[in-house]
């Protein structure tokens, strides 16, 4: 596993938004964000606009493509610690995350507010399966229990889509609605 550099992730997104969008920083300026990577993207968003003396609500179109530039560098870079479950809407390219209610699952399925996670046991024929229930801030498990699988279940087994979880146990795949 490639450890990661959160300096030099910062440093490749001062690059994107500079060669990209034109946002580039003086040179004093960018050991900043080095120094103290950002926890959430409306910090460094802002600070661009800050730094090129522009209002960040002038354009918005501009702000959201800075804004999802470093978002994806937050939430990618190892700053915050645990999994996340991320949603975009496809018509307005809005993203939004929220902390998972398992950590690292190797499968999950999302369908509406309700969810299926699946955590498998290693080397053994069961997974742990969570239902959780979002309530618009936070996914809150509303069921857990150990499931008995026909077959050794391997790392990344599950493949979910339109609420349904895909788990493949042995040379079986299961089916489990969200």
């Amino acid at each position: 596993m490639t450890r990661r550099d959160p300096k030099a992730e910062v440093r490749q997104l001062l690059h994107e938004l500079c060669v990209d969008l034109g946002f580039c920083l003086p040179p004093q300026e960018r050991h900043r964000p080095q120094e103290e990577p950002p926890a959430d993207a409306d910090g460094p968003t802002d600070a661009v606009f800050e730094a090129e003396g522009t209002d960040p609500g002038l354009d918005e179109r501009l702000r959201q493509q800075v804004r999802e530039r470093a978002d994806r560098q937050v939430r990618y870079s190892g700053n915050r610690s645990g999994t996340f479950l991320t949603r975009i809407i496809p018509s307005t390219g809005e993203v939004t995350s929220y902390p998972s209610p398992v950590r690292a699952p190797d499968g999950f399925a999302v369908r509406g507010r309700r969810a299926v996670l699946t955590r498998r046991d290693h080397n053994r024929r069961s997974v742990e399966l969570t239902r959780a229930e979002f309530d618009g801030t936070t996914w809150t498990v509303t069921d857990r229990r150990a499931l008995d699988v026909p077959g050794r279940v391997v790392l990344r087994c599950g493949q979910g889509r339109d609420g349904t979880l895909w788990l493949r146990a042995g040379d079986t795949w299961l089916r489990i609605e969200a």
